[in-house]
């Protein structure tokens, strides 16, 4: 870990360079639902993009789920849960209002899946298996 932001916060790099590929690869993705890239693509770049596609998503929701681990670790779960609430309600109302003019947008789609975070993480052990079975 190291301290690159300058204010004594260390950062892990293998978190960051994940994150930056998952946010990549959402890019690669929406362009081609954006710009309906099909047959005039060279098969083999087509085929890869396909391949990308909703692994994409399910990396950024997984790395997401690790931040919010180490945040809740550093700051304490109280004020992550405030945090977390507030940036899910965010990406909620963004997202939605993003979708009038972005067919491809999945902001609110990761609020909704903060808030059913927030709302597991109070269950027990046994419970939360039963709510993740509810949930799939």
């Amino acid at each position: 870990m190291n301290d690159i932001s300058g204010r004594g916060i260390k950062r892990i790099q293998g978190y960051d360079l994940a994150k930056g590929v998952a946010v990549f690869a959402m890019v690669i993705i929406d362009f081609k639902s954006f710009c309906c890239i099909g047959e005039t693509f060279p098969e083999w770049l087509y085929s890869l993009i396909e391949y990308m596609d909703r692994r994409a998503a399910a990396t950024l929701v997984m790395v997401a789920g690790a931040g919010i681990t180490l945040m809740s670790r550093r700051e304490g779960m109280a004020k992550t849960r405030d945090t977390l609430f507030k940036r899910a309600i965010f990406l909620m109302a963004g997202g939605i209002l993003l979708s009038r003019i972005w067919a491809a947008d999945i902001l609110h789609f990761y609020g909704f899946f903060i808030l059913t975070g927030l709302a597991m993480a109070q269950f027990s052990s046994p419970n939360l298996l039963v709510g993740a079975a509810l949930f799939w």
